[in-house]
């Protein structure tokens, strides 16, 4: 028999794979009866899997319950103001403290991207996340690296709904790679902080363009 502990880590593993996957509708209301009959658990471990992934916004509680996500154009701005200031921070130290080890990781990712590039947009969403992750532990920070791997993927706050297959992105993106490597080559803070924010700010700019297009056809 399993314990309440790990009981509850799964219910947490479960239920935060589903919302980030798209299966619940954003904004859509859930119940923990509803929640612990999809992971096929009691209701205890629910509730503590649901106050941990509050915790980390994946999902949202208020007067009507708990909530997938669905920010508005406010929100938005707010949750990439706090990624921007997140990965600034993590690029001026990344510059800093970046070892060879780093930049060929780095590399690494980056080019597993760009191979699949014409082949599978599973396997290039996995090598970017990897190369987020790389960039993170670039800047040797336990604290930091905690810090932004529990603000986690913006895509977290909206339901697992991913900006990435908008047009123009990955050609963003594969750029950002080039601008943030060479920066580390050289160890220029300023200049890693300047294009780690430029691509916080283009996925910003992404994710509204998708929200008024979903709400020009609603």
């Amino acid at each position: 028999m399993k314990s309440a502990s790990s009981q509850s880590a799964l219910a947490y593993a479960q239920i935060r794979a589903a919302v980030l996957a798209g299966k619940f509708e954003l904004g859509s209301t859930l119940t923990e009866n509803q929640l612990a009959d999809f992971v096929g658990a009691s209701r205890t471990p629910v509730r503590e899997a649901v106050h941990r992934l509050e915790l980390e916004r994946v999902l949202l509680r208020d007067e009507r319950g708990i909530s997938v996500p669905n920010p508005g154009p406010d929100e938005i701005y707010e949750i990439y103001e706090t990624r921007g200031i997140l990965s600034v921070a993590n690029a001026r130290l990344a510059a800093e403290r970046r070892t060879d080890l780093d930049i060929s990781a780095l590399e690494q990712h980056a080019a597993d991207v760009q191979r699949a590039m014409e082949t599978d947009q599973e396997d290039r969403v996995a090598a970017h996340g990897e190369f987020t992750k790389a960039s993170w532990r670039a800047s040797h920070n336990r604290s930091l690296y905690a810090e932004l791997e529990q603000f986690g993927t913006t895509d977290s706050h909206f339901g697992g709904v991913s900006t990435l297959a908008l047009p123009g992105q990955w050609d963003r993106i594969l750029a950002y790679y080039r601008d943030f490597l060479d920066a580390l080559a050289v160890r220029d803070g300023e200049r890693a902080a300047a294009v780690a924010l430029e691509n916080v700010q283009g996925f910003r700019d992404a994710r509204l363009a998708m929200w008024r297009g979903q709400n020009r056809s609603n």
